[in-house]
């Protein structure tokens, strides 16, 4: 039961700081600090979350739960601290003598973008929590160790094809590294199945040739 608590604690834990990062470190001048608001922003790494969560749960049903509500979560603590940085404060153009003098929150736009993202946790989240499960867990793990990293290259790959022609150096240089390593994570988890089986073919050798060879039985011609 305690590590049941555990593992729900810091699902909520990590949907929380995953979804005020993004926000948070979006004003930063640092370039490490931007390619860390890039990374936590991107979609691929609330796929990961909800992956990664996957991998913790005990069962398949609880990879699904714990793969939808953490990234619901993070995506009402990413508006939350939008909505107190500003971002939907509209002005009320009713108002030509001053309209800088009243604006009003926009209710329609928060709810509107939570729902939506909320929509997308809940329709994508159960998949990609089943998936983590099934790559810890599952007979054949391989190709769900691909999930997330693949979701990485296509990313990397459309935000790159969309924006390296004006995009800040900073950001074509997160995405390509991000694409990379990607890439490489591929490869890792390709190769990760023939590398345990390399492995275990010496410690099989071994067996083999400590194991006392059984007396063989005599033969007519031997009597």
């Amino acid at each position: 039961m305690r590590s049941t608590w555990f593992v729900h604690g810091s699902a909520v834990a990590a949907a929380v700081l995953l979804g005020v990062s993004g926000p948070l470190l979006m004003t930063a001048q640092a370039w490490p600090v931007q390619a860390a608001h890039l990374v936590l922003s991107a979609g691929w790494s609330w796929a990961a979350l909800a992956f990664g969560l996957g991998t913790r749960a005990r069962s398949l049903a609880g990879s699904a739960r714990l793969g939808t509500c953490a990234p619901v979560i993070a995506v009402f603590a990413y508006y939350l601290v939008k909505a107190a940085q500003g971002q939907f404060a509209t002005m009320d153009m009713s108002d030509p003598a001053d309209p800088a003098a009243a604006t009003y929150f926009s209710w329609h736009g928060f709810l509107s973008a939570t729902l939506l993202w909320s929509l997308y946790a809940c329709l994508l989240g159960p998949l990609l929590g089943m998936a983590g499960y099934a790559a810890r867990r599952g007979p054949c793990r391989t190709p769900y160790l691909w999930v997330v990293p693949a979701v990485a290259v296509a990313e990397t790959t459309l935000r790159l094809g969309a924006e390296a022609a004006w995009a800040d150096p900073v950001v074509v240089a997160t995405w390509t590294t991000v694409r990379v390593l990607a890439v490489l994570a591929v490869a890792a988890a390709t190769a990760r199945p023939f590398v345990l089986r390399l492995r275990r073919l010496p410690a099989a050798a071994r067996d083999h040739r400590d194991t006392p060879a059984r007396p063989t039985p005599p033969t007519p011609e031997d009597r």
